[in-house]
């Protein structure tokens, strides 16, 4: 007996686990389950089986004691009644959280009801067939819900219900085709095939996708979109193999933007590729390629440890040239940035070396001391021909790309391009008579680039155009939202000119003969007004001679301009004296580091500065700084290229942030900004829509924004 208790002991525990597993099982599914069936789920009955026509909804829209409720049981809709005659136009007014979204919601179907009765054209919205709103009512929202795929997609997307012509398949194919349907039936999912045309064309009025294609340009006309939609083709890539005709016409387009350019004497404003000639306005590294590349390690970032190019680099004896003008490059930023805090902007504006790297390259500058590079390592060799690298002629005036420089250039791109012709893995290099699958379709056409030194050179050879209604009023607005740059860049001059006016005057009265002054004296006052002419005319041009004739034209004392603000003249900064006025802009303030921060003299501080600002003068026509208020805010975000700023005002922003297709780059984000110091930027939370929304977007920095949502119904 006691045997037998001892025995039975183990299937004991055995049948306990197996009965713990099963119920932890079933909760499990039951869990799983209700997943599935919510409460309020709408009838499938409403779902499945369309009807095979909808009539059109034409008649009156009455609402009778409609109540919408949320799941807290909140009621966002009360018992409202109205009644809307065909024909009429209604709008909704109220303030946010008043429940006029949610109105909109029940009249578009998009939700159903807790109580009352809301009938259109007699048909009561609660019981009609989902094919009934989601063919005959187009609802338009403040967020604009954007599909990955084409924008075609986008735009047909309400005449796409069901699936009318079936695609067509090979042998294999169609065996596939057939697998994919039973599986989906025994899933209990869709049959449909996603690859059949879907497009119902006589809901449109037309006969084929060529008509649709036409109607859609004309709604885009309508809606003011063709240019962004032509924008947008432009900047995608074309396969010439799969599309041969539209290759053809970029070739053609091509011929004739390189005829235009010569004949109408636009090449200080466009650069057009020519392989025997160093282009300007392009980086080093692209000068060298002279292609696109595709394999990895020839990627500009990736050339400088790249083995087999810099053996090539060496063997065209140009190596050491670009190894000298790095060290160049390295001691202008160390010298430069050597005081400057590590937290500062004029690190990514300004400099090619980051902060955290200055330390290194000061190293590396007291090991080449001798001037040689014996003493350096392949990494520290490395990050100096990336610095040569990454200079572009036309954007960066350090004065180490010379003549010589070009034409060894040039020769090592001719050596490069022999070496590896027909090599497609390595590099697609640019022909005058190929279109390239690698660039964009503009670029394609444009094979080129346009200058930088001009900051209007992209508008430049504009042909008049007939201005509709609609779009003299977005020129407008644009002109509006227009920053301020050009103030902004007259301001920067100013600032130039009036640190340099010292050093000038007293070149100028040692060169006449007369004894060398003291500094107070060197001051211009608002009755010198020769000394500020003098200026204005001479010291542009001795102190930095590529300011262009709009900078030479700047007054050294500057006016108070909007964003200013008023300082005693006595304590205007560093440059104190130099502005009769007495006003410091926020731009100058910005520019101008504390003295107790950079720890060195007066002149240190003043001839860094000038240095500075002239990288800034180079850099000034690339980009766009855009100051919004929460009215205007949403028309400047979709102007933004890579490199501007968008400074938006204090104050509550209802619409939300929507950073939608905008690109910018890794050495020039687009920046979207509130104040740093000031009352903030605020991003209010609604009901129904995203505060902030990244869609399709790189290199976007979002900074002193404050996001709101104490005041959302289900955060209350």
């Amino acid at each position: 007996m006691l045997a037998a208790y001892k025995d039975i002991l183990a299937p004991w525990k055995e049948l306990l686990t197996w009965y713990s597993t099963k119920e932890d099982v079933r909760i499990k599914y039951e869990q799983i389950v209700s997943q599935f069936e919510p409460p309020g789920l709408v009838e499938s009955s409403l779902m499945e089986k369309p009807p095979e026509r909808v009539v059109p909804l034409a008649g009156e829209i009455a609402a009778s004691a409609l109540t919408y409720a949320e799941e807290d049981g909140a009621n966002r809709v009360e018992r409202v009644s109205f009644a809307i005659p065909a024909g009429q136009h209604a709008a909704l007014v109220g303030r946010g959280h008043s429940g006029k979204d949610d109105l909109t919601h029940l009249l578009a179907r998009l939700v159903f009801p807790s109580g009352g009765r809301i009938a259109v054209a007699g048909n009561n919205f609660a019981e009609v067939h989902q094919a009934v709103p989601g063919r005959r009512i187009a609802y338009a929202t403040q967020n604009a819900y954007i599909f990955s795929g084409p924008l075609s997609y986008n735009l047909y997307y309400g005449l796409m219900h069901q699936p009318l012509r079936p695609a067509t398949y090979d042998e294999a194919g169609a065996k596939r085709e057939q697998t994919r349907v039973r599986d989906a039936l025994i899933a209990g999912n869709s049959p449909d095939d996603v690859r059949a045309d879907w497009i119902d064309y006589e809901a449109a009025g037309v006969a084929d996708a060529a008509e649709l294609t036409e109607v859609a340009l004309t709604v885009l006309r309508r809606v003011e979109m063709e240019q962004e939609v032509i924008g947008f083709g432009l900047a995608s890539a074309a396969d010439p193999q799969a599309q041969p005709s539209l290759a053809a016409m970029g070739l053609e387009a091509r011929a004739r933007i390189r005829a235009r350019v010569q004949g109408e004497d636009l090449t200080a404003f466009v650069e057009l590729f020519d392989p025997s000639r160093y282009h300007s306005n392009i980086s080093v590294a692209e000068n060298l390629l002279f292609g696109t590349p595709r394999s990895p390690a020839f990627q500009p970032a990736n050339l400088p440890g790249n083995p087999e190019f810099v053996a090539l680099l060496r063997e065209v004896g140009l190596l050491d040239d670009l190894y000298a003008a790095g060290v160049k490059v390295a001691g202008l930023m160390v010298e430069l940035f050597a005081d400057v805090a590590p937290d500062s902007d004029l690190f990514s504006q300004y400099s090619f070396i980051s902060a955290d790297d200055l330390p290194e390259f000061r190293v590396l500058l007291t090991k080449i001391a001798d001037g040689t590079l014996a003493a350096t390592t392949d990494e520290e060799r490395a990050s100096l021909l990336a610095l040569t690298f990454r200079l572009v002629a036309a954007q960066h005036r350090v004065g180490v790309i010379d003549d010589e420089m070009q034409r060894k250039v040039v020769e090592a791109r001719a050596e490069f391009r022999r070496r590896y012709a027909g090599r497609e893995d390595v590099v697609e290099f640019f022909e005058a008579d190929r279109f390239s699958s690698t660039l964009s379709i503009q670029d394609n056409i444009l094979f080129g680039r346009v200058a930088l030194e001009h900051a209007n050179a992209q508008g430049r050879g504009e042909r008049p155009r007939a201005r509709s209604r609609g779009r003299g009023r977005d020129e407008r607005r644009a002109r509006a939202a227009r920053p301020r740059i050009r103030g902004r860049q007259r301001r920067i001059a100013a600032l130039l000119f009036a640190a340099a006016a010292p050093r000038h005057r007293a070149r100028h009265h040692e060169e006449s003969g007369h004894p060398r002054v003291q500094r107070a004296d060197l001051r211009p006052r608002s009755r010198d007004r020769d000394a500020r002419a003098e200026c204005r005319a001479g010291v542009g041009q001795r102190a930095h001679g590529d300011l262009g004739s709009r900078a030479r034209r700047s007054r050294a004392g500057v006016r108070p301009r909007a964003g200013s603000r008023r300082r005693p003249a006595g304590r205007a900064g560093i440059l104190r004296g130099t502005r009769a006025s007495g006003y410091a802009p926020v731009a100058a303030s910005r520019l101008t580091p504390p003295m107790s921060r950079l720890g060195c003299s007066r002149s240190c501080v003043t001839s860094r500065l000038i240095a500075i600002v002239c990288l800034a003068l180079a850099n000034v026509g690339l980009a766009t700084v855009y100051e919004a208020s929460p009215n205007d805010y949403r028309q400047s975000i979709k102007r933004l290229r890579a490199g501007d700023t968008l400074l938006l005002a204090a104050g509550e922003y209802q619409e939300g942030l929507q950073v939608h297709g905008l690109s910018g780059a890794a050495d020039r984000p687009i920046v979207i900004s509130g104040p740093a110091q000031e009352r903030p930027a605020t991003f209010v939370a609604q009901a129904g829509r995203n505060t902030v929304s990244i869609v399709d977007s790189s290199f976007v920095l979002i900074r002193n924004l404050v996001l709101e949502g104490t005041t959302f119904p289900s955060m209350a």
